[in-house]
C-alpha cells in the first residue's frame, strides 16, 4: 500500500490501489466506541464521549468508578465483573421517562 503524503492544509493523502484517494487529518482522535469498554452498554451522549476521551469509559462508569478512584483508575484498576454486572442490572431496571407533550404547557 502506498505511503501517506502531505496534502494541503493539515492533512495526509494516500492513493489506494483500488483507484480512490484517502485523505485524513494529520492529527486524528481515537474514535468513540459504540459500547462502553467497562459496562458494555451503549455510549449515547456527548458526556459519554467526553468521559471516553479522558477515562476510556462512559459517563456513568466514570462517575461511579473512575472519578472516585482517580489514582487507581489511572494505574489500570477497574471494578470487578460482579460489581459491573450489579451496576448494569440496576441501570437496566430504571424506567425510562419520555415526555411526548408537544404543546409546551
Amino acid at each position: 500500500m502506498p505511503e501517506w503524503k502531505p496534502y494541503f492544509g493539515n492533512r495526509l493523502r494516500k492513493d489506494h490501489p483500488s483507484g480512490f484517494v484517502v485523505i485524513v487529518p494529520v492529527e486524528r482522535e481515537e474514535p468513540i466506541p459504540l459500547w462502553c469498554p467497562v459496562c458494555m452498554l451503549l455510549m449515547r451522549s456527548s458526556d459519554d464521549a467526553q468521559y471516553f476521551r479522558t477515562k476510556k469509559c462512559c459517563s456513568r462508569c466514570g462517575m461511579k468508578w473512575a472519578d472516585p478512584n482517580m489514582n487507581r483508575w489511572k494505574t489500570g484498576w477497574r471494578p470487578s465483573h460482579d460489581e459491573i454486572d450489579e451496576e448494569v442490572k440496576l441501570r437496566q431496571s430504571v424506567p425510562i421517562a419520555i415526555n411526548l407533550d408537544v404543546t409546551g404547557d
